[in-house]
């Protein structure tokens, strides 16, 4: 049981991770400019919060929560399966499952 109970857990956590890792690349923080300049001078409206625009907030929110569900999954990749662990990526996993089948469905 404990084996199966393993290899459920692992194979939760790389559907976490993919599905994090995916939407945290595509979370656009520079607007789509490319070059060093934008993205320095984004850093340095995201330090600031005084420029700060609703949607920039949003999408570094966005950002930084997909960051942390993907350090969540792989942490789960890496240590031995727990009860509670296993439910949170389980959980999760079932939502990004259900997301992907209602895209699918309305295509």
């Amino acid at each position: 049981m404990s084996m199966l109970w393993h290899i459920a857990q692992i194979a939760l956590a790389l559907i976490v991770l993919a599905e994090a890792l995916n939407k945290l690349h595509r979370c656009d923080l520079f607007d789509g400019r490319q070059g060093w300049r934008p993205r320095v001078m984004g850093a340095v409206r995201m330090v600031t919060p005084w420029r700060w625009s609703r949607a920039k907030v949003i999408a570094v929110i966005k950002a930084l929560g997909w960051a942390l569900l993907s350090f969540a999954a792989a942490g789960e990749l890496v240590s031995r399966p727990t009860l509670h662990g296993t439910c949170a990526i389980a959980g999760m996993a079932m939502l990004i499952v259900r997301s992907r089948l209602k895209e699918g469905a309305e295509e």
